[in-house]
């Protein structure tokens, strides 16, 4: 798939099919994401990948906070993305330039997984509201754990929609 069609392939998916996703597709998107640029090459997450229905089941109410996400429950995996304290050049670049570098790399490694999730076949919906202590519990992880994003992963059962996006003259300009 060229780079083209991947970004009009890739879109929030909202409606999983019950197909489970096979380990090793899983493997390889973490493989490709892994890839992915980040400043001074500081790679400053982790991704936790829950597949196992037992877990995903456990997952997915953590991710339903009020009235959101429910359609979360039929998806059939997560991708856990965590940020990692950042080695000691890039935090310091980050304080000089007043960036949050690690937040800036964390979106482009959530691109990454969206995008290479559309090339081998998945869909994803990246999570942004969810409860981080029933998602550190659940997956034991250490409680000063800082969980930012949670990519929801299976089979769509719909076709991507056409995309609805601001004019290219309202977000650029060409100099």
């Amino acid at each position: 798939m060229d780079f083209k069609d991947l970004v009009i392939n890739r879109e929030s998916c909202r409606n999983f099919s019950d197909q489970p996703i096979e380990k090793e597709r899983l493997e390889k998107l973490i493989t490709m994401a892994r890839l992915a640029p980040s400043a001074v090459n500081s790679q400053p997450w982790s991704m936790h990948v829950v597949y196992t229905r037992e877990l995903v089941s456990k997952i997915a109410p953590a991710l339903q906070v009020g009235l959101m996400n429910k359609f979360t429950s039929k998806a059939q995996a997560f991708i856990v993305v965590c940020e990692e304290r950042e080695p000691f050049l890039p935090r310091i670049i980050s304080g000089i330039k007043e960036l949050d570098f690690a937040s800036i790399d964390i979106g482009i490694l959530t691109a990454y997984l969206t995008l290479g999730a559309t090339e081998i076949g998945l869909s994803s919906c990246i999570i942004g509201w969810f409860n981080s202590n029933n998602i550190i519990k659940t997956l034991n992880l250490p409680k000063k754990t800082k969980v930012r994003l949670v990519v929801a992963l299976g089979y769509s059962n719909t076709k991507p929609k056409e995309k609805k996006r601001k004019d290219i003259n309202l977000i650029s300009k060409f100099y």
